[in-house]
This record gives C-alpha cells, structure tokens and sequence, in this order.
C-alpha cells in the first residue's frame, strides 16, 4: 500500500505512507469560500493529514480538536464526478473542511474512522479531546458551567454531586466530550463541580506532575518575599508539558475568581486549596496528612498568586471581575430574559436569527461569560446561504419591537449584552433579538472614515427622555464626550455624556418622529426602566443628511474602538 501511495502522489514523505490508518483521493474543500481541489488525505492515528494538487505542503488536522465529524449532503459546487451523495465536513478550531470520496461505502468508511479517531481520548490529560487553546473539553466545559451557574453557589467544590449524574457525566465526556449537554434542568453545579474534581482526580499523571510533587511542596513551605516565592513557582510551572500548563492556568484562573466571591459561595483560598490540593497532586504513597497540608498550601499559593504567576494583564482580570458582576446581577434578579433558553446547555443558550429579525432560520447557540460576537460569528459562517467569511459578519442587537438596532462589536461579550435585558422594562425587551447579517457598511462605508480622533459639530434635533417632540441644538462631540449647547455660539452647555458611559442605538421609537434622514437613540449603560416623567425608551438626536450620519457614527466608534479595532482580521480560511 505505500508504494502505491508513493506512486500515485508525492505530497507524503516517506515517515507518513509507512504508518496510517487510511488513505485515498478526494475532492477537498478549505472553509466556506474556497473551491474544491483535488487531493490526497492520509488518517495517521489522530491526525488528518492533506496534499491539495499542485501545492508543495502538507497541511495538518489534529482531530482531537475537530467539534464534529459529520456526513452530509453534498453542496452544488462539488464536482460530478463521483458515485456519492454525501460529503464529510469536519469542524475543527482554524477552520471547515469539507472531503467528497470517490463513493457513498468509502465516505462512509472515512467518517466512521475519522470520527473514532477524534474521540478514542486515553487516560492521560494529552489524551484527551482538546480545544483551540489546548485545553481538554471537559475542563472548559465544566469550568464554565461551574462559572455559569456555581460562582454564588455556597460550598461550590465543597459539595458533592449526585453520583448518578457523575458517573452518567463522565461516561457521556469519554464518549465525545463535545456532544455532552450540560443542561442545568438536568444536572446541579455541583454534579458538574464533581465531574471536574474527579476528572483530574482519576488522572495516572496528576496535573501538577509527580516529578514537580516535591518541588512544589518545599515551595509552599518556603519563609520568603512574594516575588521570591512567584519566581520558585514560575520556574517549576514551565517545566510542565503545554497542555498540563494551559490547564493549570485556566483553572488557577477560574479558581481564583472563584475566591473572589467568597463572601457569597464562603469558599477561601484555603477552603479550595485543601479540596484541590490532593486532586491536583495526587501521588502514591504520600497520603500522610503532612504531604496533604503541603499539597494543599501549594495549591493555595497558586490561586491566590494567579495573575502573578501567569503575567495576567490588568485588563484580563477587570474583564472577568465585570463578568462576574453581571453573572451576579443575573443571579440577584427575579427577571430571566425570555430570549435565554430555559434549558441552557453547556452553559446557557440563546436565537441568533439569520439575516433578518423576520427570517425563519435561526439557531441555537451556546454563551459562555466570555463568548465574543466575532466567535458567534465564526460559528454560524457556514449556516448562511450563501456561506460567508466570518470577517464580513457582525451580530445586530435589534430592540424596541424593531425600532433601534446597534452592531455589536466582535469582541464584545455576547452574554453580557442579553442578560442587560433583564433590566429593562417588559415592553422594551419581549421582541428583542440578536441577528447574523452583513457588516457591509462598517466595512465600506464607517472604515473608510476612520482617522485620528475626530472631532464633529454641527445642528441637530433632539428630544430626551421625558419629551415627544424635538428641538434644535448644537451638537458637539469631542474628546470622546457628546456635549450639546443652548445657542449656536456654544456659550452654555446644556448637558454632555461620556462615550464609554451610553449604548448608542441607530433608530428611534415610531411614536415620536422626528422626521429627519436619519436618527440615534442612546441611553446610560444600566438603563432606567421608563416612568410616568421619563416616558421614552432613551434620549434621540436626528439629523438630515446621510453624509453627517456617518461622520458622527464614525466618530464615536473611533473613540470608542481605536483606528484599528472596528473590525475583525480577514478570515482567510
């Protein structure tokens, strides 16, 4: 078999075609876009490997990290030059690869092997299905159903789960970790709490390693300053494989965030440190209570010393203690915002429509607290018809029955945005929704503007919440403040808002019409419910030419944004 490999293509060195699972011809395509080439494909235990016709590479797949190996209908570009129907697409992190064999049997053949070969994970944690930053499924998602729905939790990785639900849990992730559901009707967070304790626990190389067991116990026990003590630990730290590193470093992370709302779950550092110590450093023979009381002060040591440890930016950690913030909110408040699934899985879900609020495809996606917009994105490229690259995609907040619409920004947090919902008035929130759809005028039309910071002023209508009709005012927006000014001279300022401070919505309500080309409605972050003095959804501006809409809109993105963050990096793929 591998001279006749050898004979039909020169894309595989020798190292290759004399150990693999399977190998043939295809049609093969590279992500939404690209068209279909001719190729060679090579199964070499967990890894795809691929030689496209006329390239001089080989192109690698760890299937380890594939989300779905799947055989479906083959799309209309495909050549007809073959006997089957279906074509096998494989969702891995970089990309979508679609393979179309020479009959329906070998399609099927290659699916089968190919999808055994993503999920045959072994006991050790390199085993293990991965994702994009090489860190096994199940830990992603339990630390994020845990963050989800356990961080207020008292006792959270105190308490045990049912055993049912662990062991079923623990059969379903060794299946195919990404097929499991973490649905919260189903399973507690300290089922899914002790999922993950008894995951590192089982591991024959504990995460910390036997061969750093010592070392890092002497560590703890260690009189020395804080720098000293981050410097010992650092230095055994990278002494760890990658993937053994980037899993102590989420979960450090995740623990340490954990802490952070002690005064809620009543879970310290040392409370964590003494349950996650032995899980995380268990070796035979050193089950002494000493060992122990070491195992668990180093554990200690490493969750409270986490962003020093793992040189976390400031901005890092400000960005999940606001995450926490929400989640806490959430969790403070009565009102559930009817566009969150009642029945979360893996953490919680909400409809993302494609193309329009009115379009009858939409679909179901997973949120986890740092889920990005350009992630959504990403994910539900391939479902729109025609297929688009993700970089020219944004996801529209669509609000008051229709009447306002905002472009999230790709890096804005998807979760945060749903759950603010729940703040507002009933009326308000019923029919919003977050809609797939082109960003063709950010990226032809706002980007283009895009200078140093701009500084707008002219005369523009507006009326603010507690007014129908609108008035004439010079408007002035400047060193990232909106100001607006009783005379046309700008001698008295009438009222000024900071940029980071307002959500800035393009529309306005139909009930008061200012009637004028174009119009912004914007409100404070943490919007005020209506009331019988303040009536209206927000404060609106309007103004009369398309020229000036996008001047002001161009304007406060760039304060907002920077030159260059308005939109994601092409995706080439």
């Amino acid at each position: 078999m591998q001279k006749l490999i050898e004979s039909c293509t020169q894309s595989f060195s020798t190292k290759i075609t004399s150990d693999f699972t399977r190998a043939s011809w295809c049609f093969l395509k590279e992500g939404v876009t690209n068209e279909w080439s001719y190729a060679w494909v090579i199964l070499q235990e967990r890894v795809l490997l691929y030689g496209i016709e006329g390239a001089n590479s080989v192109q690698e797949v760890d299937l380890k990290k594939a989300r779905s190996i799947v055989c479906s209908e083959a799309d209309s570009s495909l050549p007809k030059v073959t006997e089957s129907s279906n074509m096998i697409l494989v969702d891995y992190p970089s990309s979508v690869l679609y393979l179309h064999m020479a009959s329906g049997p070998e399609t099927r053949a290659w699916a089968h092997d190919m999808k055994c070969a993503a999920t045959n994970s072994g006991p050790l944690l390199v085993d293990q299905q991965l994702t994009r930053d090489e860190i096994p499924v199940l830990v992603e998602k339990c630390v994020n159903f845990v963050f989800a729905h356990g961080s207020m939790s008292e006792g959270i990785y105190r308490r045990s789960g049912s055993n049912t639900n662990v062991s079923k849990l623990l059969a379903e992730f060794r299946q195919d970790a990404w097929q499991v559901q973490l649905s919260r009707d189903q399973y507690s967070e300290h089922d899914v709490s002790t999922v993950l304790k008894r995951f590192f626990r089982d591991l024959p190389e504990p995460l910390l390693s036997t061969e750093l067991h010592k070392h890092l116990c002497n560590a703890a026990g260690m009189d020395c300053s804080t720098e000293d003590k981050v410097n010992i630990y650092r230095s055994l730290l990278e002494k760890l494989p990658p993937i053994h590193y980037v899993t102590v470093r989420k979960l450090m992370g995740h623990l340490y965030f954990i802490q952070e709302k002690q005064n809620r779950n009543k879970m310290s550092v040392e409370n964590l440190g003494s349950i996650w110590g032995p899980t995380l450093m268990h070796v035979e023979n050193k089950d002494s209570l000493e060992w122990s009381q070491k195992e668990s002060l180093a554990v200690s040591d490493l969750i409270s010393l986490y962003p020093k440890l793992f040189h976390v930016e400031e901005e890092e950690i400000a960005r999940e203690r606001k995450m926490m913030h929400v989640l806490e909110r959430y969790h403070n408040s009565a009102v559930v915002t009817p566009q969150l699934s009642s029945k979360p899985s893996g953490d919680l879900k909400v409809w993302i429509y494609l193309g329009s609020k009115d379009s009858n495809q939409c679909y179901n996606v997973e949120l986890d607290p740092n889920k990005e917009a350009g992630q959504v994105c990403q994910e539900l490229a391939s479902r729109l018809s025609p297929p688009t690259p993700s970089h020219e995609l944004c996801l529209m907040e669509v609000v008051c029955g229709g009447d306002l619409t905002r472009i999230l920004h790709y890096r804005e947090k998807v979760l945060s945005v749903v759950l603010e919902w729940g703040y507002w008035d009933e009326t308000d929130r019923k029919d919003n929704a977050l809609v797939l759809c082109s960003n063709e005028e950010w990226r032809k039309i706002v980007a283009p503007m895009f200078k140093d910071p701009q500084a707008v002023c002219g005369e523009l209508k507006f009326a603010d919440r507690k007014s129908k009709s609108f008035k004439a005012f010079l408007f002035e927006f400047c060193q990232s403040k909106l100001c607006y000014y009783k005379d046309k001279k700008g001698s008295v300022l009438l009222g000024e808002w900071k940029i980071e401070e307002i959500i800035w919505y393009v529309g306005h309500e139909k009930k008061r019409d200012p009637q004028t080309r174009w119009s912004f409605t914007f409100i404070p972050r943490h919007k005020a419910k209506r009331s019988k003095d303040s009536p209206w959804f927000g404060n609106t501006v309007a103004g009369y030419t398309n020229e000036d809409k996008f001047k002001w809109m161009s304007a406060m993105l760039f304060a907002l944004y920077g030159a260059s963050d308005l939109l994601p990096k092409t995706d080439l793929m």
